[in-house]
C-alpha cells in the first residue's frame, strides 16, 4: 500500500467561497495563503515519489488554536481534549482546502479521494495532519471483460 503522511505547522484555515471583484471570480487570499502551505509541505512530503494513483483515503486532523478569550478552566478543558471545536470552520471546508491544495502534487486530482475524514480539535499548538494512502480497490474507469 503507498502512503504518506506530513505535518503544515500553522493553524488550518477552511476554503472559503470565491469572491467576485469586477465581474471576475477569485479565490480569497487567506484560501490562497494557506493551499500554498499546504502544497509546498506536500511537495516536500512527496520528494522523489511517485503520486498516488487508484483510489485514495485522506485523513486530515485540524489542531485548532484554543480562543485565548476562553477562561481558564475552559482553556484547560480545551487542552486535555475535553471541549471540543463544534463552531467554524466546519469540517468539510477545512479537509476541502487541503484536498485541493494536493492535486497534481500527491495525487492527480482529488476525485481519486474516496475515503475522508476530516477531524477538528483544540491545541496550544495549532496544526494540520496530513495522511494518505492507496487503497485496494478498483476504480470505476476499469473495464469489465465480457465472459467468454
Amino acid at each position: 500500500m503507498n502512503e504518506f503522511f506530513f505535518t503544515v505547522n500553522s493553524p488550518p484555515v477552511a476554503w472559503q467561497r470565491a469572491g467576485l471583484s469586477r465581474g471576475r471570480h477569485y479565490t480569497q487570499p487567506e484560501t490562497r495563503a494557506w493551499e500554498e502551505l499546504v502544497a509546498l509541505q506536500g511537495h516536500i512530503a512527496m520528494r522523489g515519489r511517485q503520486r498516488l494513483s487508484g483510489p485514495i483515503e485522506l485523513i486530515v486532523v485540524c489542531m485548532l488554536p484554543i480562543p485565548a478569550g476562553w477562561p481558564a478552566w475552559k482553556r484547560e478543558a480545551a487542552r486535555t481534549g475535553q471541549v471540543a471545536p463544534t463552531g467554524k470552520p466546519d469540517w468539510d471546508n477545512l479537509g476541502k482546502g487541503v484536498s485541493d491544495a494536493l492535486n497534481g502534487i500527491v495525487w492527480d486530482d482529488d476525485a481519486q479521494v474516496v475515503d475522508a475524514f476530516t477531524r477538528k480539535r483544540y491545541s496550544t499548538q495549532p496544526c494540520a495532519i496530513v495522511y494518505a494512502q492507496t487503497l485496494n480497490l478498483l476504480p470505476a474507469q476499469v473495464s469489465r471483460r465480457p465472459p467468454v
